[in-house]
């Protein structure tokens, strides 16, 4: 009898596992308590990520925001690209930008990059 509820008890403490299963689905996230969530990638494949994970230190002190891509994106360049380039005052000039209009900035996230399918999809 004892095995038995031993056994229950075991079965019970499982079934209420803290990962969700179902990809994609966040609807058991609780702000400040849940540890892990699900994160699409650039193709809206979700990865299960742990937010307590310990970020790669080596990583981060590597990267050089001096050398991030600003993409802009104007009406008269809808599809194609044009870089500004950090401290390049001319690429600004030569580029389609203009201070008179509003600017709208997209950060395209953890998973994702210039390419992914959201940067096209929001439109201010």
């Amino acid at each position: 009898m004892k095995l038995l509820l031993v056994l229950a008890g075991l079965i019970a403490l499982s079934s209420g596992n803290a990962i969700p299963m179902i990809p994609g689905d966040n609807s058991h996230y609780v702000e400040g308590v849940s540890r892990y969530v699900w994160m699409p990638d650039g193709e809206g494949v979700p990865h299960l990520v742990d937010l307590e994970e310990p970020a790669e230190e080596d990583i981060l002190m590597s990267r050089n925001g001096a050398n991030n891509q600003y993409w802009l994106f104007t009406r008269r360049n809808q599809n194609n690209h044009q870089v500004i380039t950090n401290g390049n005052v001319n690429s600004i000039r030569n580029s389609n930008y203009n201070g008179n209009l509003p600017l709208f900035v997209i950060v395209h996230g953890w998973n994702s990059n210039g390419n992914s399918a959201v940067n096209t999809m929001i439109r201010p």
